[in-house]
């Protein structure tokens, strides 16, 4: 079951307990895939770090102690962790919420600049996020376009 490549997840169930249903993406250190966790009857994101990191002692560990670290974080702007786990074939998997929406990267190449009234409340809520964050004595190390999750509000569905 290593993840030697994006789709070989697919159809797997890791630790008996989250299934992996769909790869989502790919970032500079870990696939990422949908999964249904069969306890929790729900959705959730599962990162598994590249394989090529998977070798090195050093980048599963420094995952792993950021991941503990982050699973403080409890803010409604930012993607928390709901656990860390290993198996034999993956020495470290985080899980997270899934959350649909759109990485403000890709909204900037679709619409290009955004104008002031619909880039402050962004801002202000990735800030918010940050704030957070700041407050538990954390940061973040890698705020980038890529990593900024646009959702639509519920409320105006």
């Amino acid at each position: 079951m290593a993840a030697t490549a994006p789709g070989n997840l697919i159809g797997q169930t890791i630790a008996g307990r989250y299934r992996i249903d769909a790869f989502i993406g790919q970032g500079g250190m870990a696939y990422v895939y949908l999964a249904h966790d069969l306890e929790a009857d729900r959705e959730v994101a599962i990162k598994v770090l590249l394989p090529q990191l998977t070798i090195d002692e050093d980048s599963v560990e420094r995952l792993r102690r950021e991941a503990v670290i982050a699973m403080r974080l409890n803010h409604p702007n930012v993607c928390n962790i709901l656990a860390v786990g290993e198996t034999d074939e993956l020495p470290i998997y985080l899980v997270m919420p899934y959350v649909a929406g759109e990485p403000l990267a890709l909204r900037e190449l679709r619409g290009g600049p955004m104008a002031a009234e619909e880039a402050i409340p962004i801002l202000t809520q990735v800030c918010d996020g940050l704030e957070h964050a700041h407050g538990l004595h954390i940061l973040h190390r890698d705020l980038k376009p890529e990593n900024v999750m646009l959702v639509r509000d519920k409320e105006f569905d």
